[in-house]
C-alpha cells in the first residue's frame, strides 16, 4: 500500500506555526511521482513549464489566433492572463475562462485567451457571447447568437489546422514522445468541444 504524503506550506519559515495550506496526496502507484495541481494548466503549459504531458487536463488553450465577424477582427493572443475586474454574477462560474480584453480601434480587438473545455464546452459559448456583447459587437441578442456561432466555429477550426499541423511535423517521432502525446491530447480535446458545440 502506497504511504500517504502530507505536504505543508508555511506562510512564511520563521513562522511555521501559521499552516498556508496542507495537501494529503498518494505518489503514482507506477512512477512513485506525487503531483499536486496548484493551477490551472492546460496540457501545453505542463509540457513546456514542467516537463510532463497533463492528459488528465480537460481544457486546452487557443493558439493565437485571428477571428473575423461582421468586419470586425478578434485577436486571440494565447496568453494566460484572465479578466481581473467586475463580472455580472451569472458568469461567475466561468470567471477563469473570460479573458483580458482590449479595444484597439472601431474594428479590431484583442483577447488575451479563449479556451476549449470539454467538461464545460458551453463556456466557450458563454464567453463568446459576453465578449460580442462588452466589444459591442453585437447590438441584439439574434446577432449576437449568429457572431458566436462563427466565431465558435473559426476558433475551433484555426486550432483544429494548427495542431493537425503540428501533429504532421511530429509524425516521425515516437509514438510515446511528449510531443505526439501533446498532439493526440489536443486534437481529441477539440473534437470533443466542437462535436458538443455542433461544428
Amino acid at each position: 500500500m502506497p504511504q500517504l504524503y502530507r505536504i505543508t506550506l508555511h506562510d512564511s519559515i520563521a513562522n511555521e506555526s501559521r499552516r498556508a495550506i496542507a495537501l494529503y496526496h498518494r505518489p503514482d502507484a507506477h512512477t512513485g511521482e506525487l503531483l499536486v495541481r496548484y493551477n490551472y494548466n492546460d496540457a501545453v503549459t505542463t509540457t513546456l513549464s514542467y516537463g510532463f504531458v497533463d492528459a488528465a487536463s480537460h481544457w486546452l488553450a487557443s493558439v493565437p489566433v485571428t477571428l473575423s465577424v461582421s468586419g470586425q477582427t478578434l485577436a486571440v493572443q494565447g496568453v494566460a492572463m484572465q479578466f481581473s475586474g467586475t463580472l455580472p454574477a451569472a458568469l461567475a462560474d466561468i470567471r477563469p475562462y473570460i479573458p483580458g480584453t482590449q479595444r484597439k480601434n472601431s474594428s479590431h480587438a484583442t483577447v488575451t485567451k479563449l479556451m476549449l473545455c470539454t467538461q464545460n464546452p458551453h463556456s466557450l459559448r458563454r464567453v463568446l457571447t459576453y465578449l460580442v456583447h462588452q466589444l459591442g459587437l453585437a447590438h441584439t441578442d439574434f446577432v449576437a447568437r449568429q457572431q458566436v456561432a462563427e466565431l465558435e466555429r473559426q476558433l475551433i477550426e484555426q486550432n483544429r489546422q494548427w495542431w493537425q499541423g503540428f501533429a504532421a511535423l511530429t509524425a516521425e517521432l515516437p509514438a510515446d514522445h511528449p510531443a505526439r502525446q501533446l498532439c493526440h491530447h489536443s486534437l481529441g480535446l477539440i473534437e470533443q468541444v466542437a462535436e458538443a458545440l455542433g461544428h
